[in-house]
């Protein structure tokens, strides 16, 4: 299930000196990208130090130094799940514990489009009898409020935002659990098809429908 933010006119498509680089110019079609064209790739990681009690996004400015491999086992450390991991000192787990889809670490970027791929978010959803997935409905509801606001940051930079998530099919398909492994094939080929569906008519379902799950 998809929901297109529009295009703000932005301000600057500078860097911003934050790990970001804008995005190039794109050459007509036919014409080579010069190396200096080329636009740089920036990878932001988002932890959680459970000592303070923050984000931190590894690969943005200012942000604790870290390897590849740890700052993404970091990212991925899910609470009572896996353990969490060690960097200089500090532990930290997946930053989803502060935010499941941390858009708004795009916002400063420059970016001209940006597509969120969001398990936690969902604009409609079913009508599970499970009281562990009503109640996990009920929280996604959360999410999604959350994640548009974030995204609504990123659009006023003069993005345009695409947000993916599950509709009441897949979340038919993903249980109560979205940890369940014994589903994930019945989840992947659902998605498979609805998230075509999503994309090709992203305006069918919006925040609109929030109001009726809540």
């Amino acid at each position: 299930m998809a929901k297109k933010l529009g295009r703000k006119a932005a301000e600057s498509h500078e860097s911003n000196g934050d790990g970001g680089t804008a995005v190039a110019d794109v050459p007509k079609k036919g014409k080579k990208l010069k190396p200096e064209d080329k636009p740089k790739m920036a990878s932001l990681l988002a932890g959680m130090d459970i000592g303070e009690s923050r984000r931190v996004p590894f690969g943005k400015a200012g942000a604790p130094v870290a390897p590849l491999a740890s700052a993404v086992m970091a990212s991925c450390a899910i609470p009572s799940w896996f353990q969490p991991v060690e960097i200089d000192g500090h532990k930290y787990v997946d930053g989803g514990a502060c935010s499941a889809t941390n858009v708004d670490l795009l916002a400063e970027m420059g970016l001209d489009e940006v597509y969120v791929l969001a398990p936690m978010v969902s604009f409609a959803v079913d009508r599970p009898s499970n009281m562990i997935a009503r109640l996990e409905r009920r929280w996604r509801v959360s999410v999604t409020r959350r994640c548009l606001a974030e995204a609504e940051k990123v659009r006023d930079r003069g993005a345009s935002v695409v947000l993916l998530g599950p509709g009441p099919e897949d979340l038919e398909a993903m249980g109560g659990n979205v940890m369940d492994v014994t589903r994930r094939l019945d989840v992947l080929e659902t998605s498979l098809r609805t998230s075509v569906e999503a994309l090709r008519d992203p305006d069918r379902v919006g925040p609109d429908h929030l109001a009726a799950v809540v």
